[in-house]
């Protein structure tokens, strides 16, 4: 596994995104998954869980079911 290793993602990604991502934390990539507050993902929820092992960060801008933005 390379150093850098650590996938970031939040709770409204895709199906197919979060569906990867679990795949990938099942070959030993460490993950970390942001929930959402008041049904918002919060950019210092995301930043706090960055770290020197990150190497991917993937937010959706605009939820393809919900609208939110």
């Amino acid at each position: 596994m390379p150093k850098s290793s650590r996938i970031v993602t939040t709770c409204y990604e895709h199906s197919a995104t979060l569906h990867s991502v679990l795949a990938m934390e099942a070959q030993g990539y460490g993950v970390a998954i942001v929930p959402a507050r008041d049904g918002k993902v919060r950019l210092e929820d995301i930043l706090n869980s960055v770290d020197e092992a990150t190497s991917l960060v993937s937010v959706m801008q605009v939820n393809n079911e919900t609208g939110h933005i």
